[in-house]
């Protein structure tokens, strides 16, 4: 119909990312784009599609990015700060697979 326009395609994988310590525990947010970064929040509460932003000290800015790999169903970690380590399952990272379930620590959030 004239004048009606279809309504933008929302990304989803069906995946969440849930704070289980550190600041803002029990928060969830839905992975929402095929690339999603971590990093310490602007401001509180702020929420921008394609961003988990935390409100840590020990967070960098930005700390690591998530790339969905469609052909493997799984997003891949790239660790992006100078200064702060990112932890998969208790292991420091630099590049890995993410499975359903892996626990990532960024700071004091897990």
């Amino acid at each position: 119909h004239p004048g009606c326009e279809e309504p933008a395609m929302v990304w989803s994988c069906g995946l969440q990312f849930r704070i289980r310590s550190g600041p803002d525990r029990g928060s969830t947010y839905p992975i929402d784009a095929p690339v999603v970064k971590i990093g310490r929040a602007r401001h509180p509460g702020d929420r921008q599609e394609g961003w988990i932003r935390v409100a840590d000290d020990t967070v960098s800015r930005l700390h690591c990015e998530l790339f969905w790999q469609e052909d493997r169903k799984s997003f891949r970690l790239l660790h992006r700060s100078t200064t702060n380590s990112t932890y998969l399952n208790g292991e420091s990272v630099d590049d890995a697979e993410l499975f359903d379930g892996d626990i990532l620590e960024v700071g004091s959030i897990s």
